[in-house]
């Protein structure tokens, strides 16, 4: 081999290792870039998930507070209820 072709060779060679260099580095940024969004994803579901926790405590507190306004209004209804049935025998 002639110095010339030894030199076009490793020169190929170089250029070949170059192309691969940046496109994994391509690569790499892409997937860092991925990973970016991906987090921040996370962290928006992460958000999302307190709130509707949050939201879910306040329901439930809700929820607690009417079942116990229903039970006091049946039983001051059954109270009239009674009351009433009363007049009714008296009469």
């Amino acid at each position: 081999m002639s110095d010339d072709t030894t030199i076009e060779v490793a020169a190929k060679r170089l250029q070949s290792a170059i192309a691969a260099l940046e496109l994994a580095t391509k690569r790499r940024s892409v997937s860092e870039g991925a990973i970016d969004n991906l987090q921040g994803e996370i962290q928006a579901l992460s958000e999302d998930r307190s709130n509707l926790a949050q939201e879910l405590d306040q329901v439930r507190a809700r929820n607690a507070q009417l079942e116990r306004v229903n039970e006091e209004a049946g039983r001051r209804l059954s109270r009239a209820t009674e009351a009433f049935e009363g007049l009714l025998d008296r009469s």
